[in-house]
């Protein structure tokens, strides 16, 4: 790629990170093919309770109930969203102090 290429690349980079940071009330996160984090944004921070540095390169299965996780759900989620796109849900999640909230996530 030239200079061009890639200048307009890490300004559409630093863009969405404003972009994801200003969504403060909105848990933003995304994972690699493994599902281990590669971003977390402050809304995800206020909402779970975890630092971005808590959790990146973590599983995101941090974030689902032990229930779940011994139903093996994350990876069937992970497993729906690589085929099909996104794996749609509403679902019991947990944060970093224990405590459970309703989550929708698409």
């Amino acid at each position: 790629m030239d200079r061009t290429t890639n200048e307009v690349l890490r300004q559409d980079a630093v863009r969405q990170r404003f972009i994801l940071e200003a969504a403060k009330d909105y848990a933003i996160y995304t994972t690699d093919l493994e599902r281990r984090i590669t971003s977390w944004n402050t809304g995800a921070e206020s909402i779970f309770g975890y630092s971005e540095a808590d959790v990146l390169g973590q599983l995101a299965d941090v974030i689902f109930l032990a229930e779940d996780r011994r139903q093996g759900i994350p990876q069937y989620e992970a497993y729906k969203a690589q085929t099909e796109g996104r794996a749609e849900n509403e679902r019991w999640h947990c944060r970093r102090d224990g405590s459970q909230l309703l989550a929708r996530a698409s």
